[in-house]
């Protein structure tokens, strides 16, 4: 008689458990919660709106100036060490947040925060690592991790508004820093691994069909843009192509309209007449959305185009922003709407979750991913810490959000019309 042995889990499950974890910690650092605290501080410290505005840019402006550098280190060395390491700086510099008095101490700090690229939806540090464990189930891996930025959200925000409202926003800035400490730091340090050559297994695990033959994944079943033979493109071939420039520019419009919408939404609905706590559990539905869509998007794009993905998302942004135009400054605005616009905006986060995580490893392979994402996520990092300064100057200087919220819609529309045509490049392209 013979045993079978049991099947043994392929590892890269566990760097996407462990990525999810890190993510839904990752939400305690000021990202959707962010405008919870802008009431309270904003009358506390006597700062305007622009000034939360330029702290969210230095945060986004760090990350993109460090972004090249942060991603060839993940190609070489992993996430393990560094992750450990950047969350030590970010929790630290919470715990300072809780102490400033000025406003240049938070630009300052957010800044730091914004260094290691570490506390970002979406950010390289956390998508990079599992694309290059997945080829056949990226997608679903990606999604799945992501999911935690998602469940972040629906803990964190609730949590926040009743640890404020309890604690102070003080307080809650240093107790948020010692939960995203505890959570990330010791996952990081034993479970995270580079990419599965390091530990002896192939993409996707050992019994993945596909073989690695020249640095070419065979996929006889696959035919769309999305599943090209995967040929590992080098961060100089991928600058000569159309296609990374297309994907550029349309990230450089979502960034702008996303950071811009990220800091001042939760603002708009208080002083559209919801109290904290409403707007809290409507953002929850926000974060819940995203995390049900980034499943059902990470699903879709390991059997459809991406691009359709990322038109769809860019869409959903649209409809949400619409929605909010319809909300007068006064306390007879319905119930319905900052639940409506809350969640449709989170199902299209969810959808740019997978889009912005899997299209380029997707289009150009995984070997040099950090790298050429590396050069990208500047361009959208910037753009996106442009547009929160600039959304509070026109609040300051015309007591609306009104003609913001057009800006983005035209800027959505802009990227959505152009996404669709973008498909993945040919070695003949260049």
């Amino acid at each position: 008689m013979s045993s079978r042995r049991p099947k043994r889990i392929f590892y890269g499950w566990i760097i996407v458990a462990s990525m999810a974890l890190i993510n839904f910690a990752g939400m305690a650092t000021g990202n959707l919660n962010f405008g919870l605290f802008i009431p309270l501080m904003e009358s506390d410290l006597n700062i305007g709106r622009t000034t939360f505005g330029w702290m969210d840019t230095a945060r986004r402006f760090t990350g993109g100036a460090a972004s090249y550098f942060v991603g060839k280190i993940i190609d070489k060395r992993g996430p393990r060490l560094y992750i450990v390491v950047a969350a030590v700086i970010i929790g630290f510099s919470m715990v300072l947040i809780g102490f400033s008095q000025k406003s240049w101490h938070l630009i300052v700090l957010f800044g730091i925060i914004g260094l290691s690229g570490l506390a970002a939806p979406g950010g390289l540090v956390t998508s990079v690592p599992v694309a290059k464990w997945f080829f056949k189930k990226r997608g679903i891996a990606i999604a799945l991790a992501s999911v935690g930025l998602g469940l972040g959200g629906i803990v964190m925000l609730p949590a926040t508004q009743i640890l404020i409202e309890n604690l102070g926003w003080r307080n809650t800035w240093i107790i948020l820093a010692i939960v995203f400490m505890v959570i990330s730091i010791p996952i990081s340090a034993i479970f995270l691994r580079r990419r599965p050559e390091d530990l002896g297994l192939k993409i996707d695990g050992d019994s993945a069909k596909e073989q690695i033959q020249d640095n070419l994944i065979v996929h006889p079943t696959k035919n769309d843009e999305n599943f090209l033979d995967e040929i590992s493109w080098t961060l100089k071939d991928a600058l000569h192509t159309k296609t990374f420039w297309m994907l550029t520019m349309i990230f450089a419009l979502v960034g702008l309209a996303q950071g811009g919408a990220g800091v001042h939404r939760i603002p708009f609905w208080i002083d559209s007449g919801y109290d904290g706590r409403t707007v809290a559990f409507a953002f929850s539905l926000d974060a819940a959305g995203a995390a049900f869509m980034a499943i059902l998007s990470g699903w879709i794009a390991d059997k459809l185009p991406i691009r359709y993905i990322a038109t769809a998302s860019y869409s959903g942004f649209i409809l949400a922003l619409l929605l909010m135009l319809l909300t007068s400054n006064t306390s007879g605005s319905p119930i319905w709407l900052v639940f409506a616009s809350s969640g449709i905006f989170g199902l299209s986060v969810g959808a740019n979750m997978i889009v912005t995580g899997y299209i380029f490893a997707a289009y150009f392979g995984r070997d040099f991913l950090g790298a050429i994402r590396g050069i990208t996520m500047p361009v959208l990092l910037v753009s996106a810490g442009i547009g929160p300064p600039i959304v509070g100057y026109m609040f300051e200087t015309t007591g609306s959000y009104q003609i913001a919220w057009w800006i983005m819609i035209v800027l959505y529309g802009m990227a959505a019309s152009l996404v669709i045509t973008v498909r993945a490049p040919k070695k003949t392209d260049i």
